[in-house]
């Protein structure tokens, strides 16, 4: 499949009028995901350079497991270069790159001479700029309140990724089914921080948040709550992936795992502390 992606990257170049924006993926072997990106976005800069302002002569993507980057090039040898987090990232920094190159940034040095049918490449020093997304999450999914309390569960997050690592604010709420449950509605505020690891079909994501967990009572339970409910704090670690589905869009699977310390009086249960295990499935998406 790489073999096939980085043919079909090379006939769509060949293939292109003279003047294009040409697009070039380094190293060649690259994973899949980035030469289906290039040719994506060779596509894409085929159509709109053409027929648009955008002042474009080159693209090289350097997919690398730490610190990819797209350098952008100029007809006039302005150039800029972005680092992004995974394939996913290519085309919206481009066409973000393409109409807003500054017309102070210095060109490249010229190539210098290279054997034939060898193509050199000149190296760039990375632009001291770091791109920031906006990050959005919505999902769903399931909890298990050990040791038998499960629950559907509804989650919200909104944040930045910056380079390979993403903040954000996190809410999610969860309806116990039990009626041996104290509780029958749970509500948590946090902040969460993972680590994103580029991989060929998009990303794995491990990380944790720290927040505040409130607890709603239960009708029928005696005591323990007052009539306000408890709140108690939560730390919780999460693991995922990130798979690609276009360029704004992925799905994002997550398995979870909470803690909740034991509450000095009151609760739902004075003698221990609480566990939780969930499972959500949901879709992420990121500006450029």
């Amino acid at each position: 499949m790489i073999l096939l992606a980085q043919l079909a990257v090379l006939t769509t170049v060949v293939a292109q009028p003279l003047g294009t924006c040409h697009v070039q993926v380094l190293p060649a072997d690259a994973p899949r995901a980035w030469m289906v990106a290039a040719f994506s976005l060779q596509r894409q800069l085929s159509a709109t350079t053409a027929a648009t302002d955008h002042d474009c002569r080159a693209v090289v993507i350097r997919a690398a497991a730490r610190d990819a980057s797209v350098e952008v090039t100029t007809g006039d040898g302005r150039h800029a270069v972005r680092a992004v987090a995974d394939a996913g990232d290519v085309a919206p920094t481009v066409a973000a790159l393409i109409v807003t190159l500054p017309i102070d940034v210095p060109a490249p040095a010229p190539p210098a001479a290279s054997n034939a049918g060898e193509e050199t490449t000149v190296a760039t020093p990375a632009s001291p700029e770091r791109p920031w997304r906006l990050l959005v999450y919505a999902g769903g999914g399931a909890r298990l309140t050990l040791p038998r309390i499960p629950a559907p569960v509804v989650e919200l997050m909104a944040g930045t990724i910056h380079r390979q690592w993403e903040l954000a604010l996190f809410a999610g709420g969860a309806r116990a089914q039990s009626t041996a449950a104290n509780f029958t509605f749970t509500g948590e505020l946090a902040l969460a921080v993972a680590r994103r690891r580029a991989t060929s079909f998009g990303a794995l994501i491990a990380g944790g948040r720290a927040g505040v967990l409130a607890l709603a009572p239960n009708d029928n339970q005696e005591g323990g709550f007052d009539d306000a409910g408890w709140l108690a704090p939560a730390m919780t670690g999460f693991v995922g992936s990130v798979v690609h589905l276009g360029s704004f869009i992925r799905l994002r699977p997550q398995l979870a795992v909470q803690w909740i310390p034991k509450p000095r009086a009151g609760g739902p249960d004075a003698t221990s502390s609480m566990w939780n295990v969930g499972l959500s499935v949901g879709a992420e998406g990121n500006v450029p």
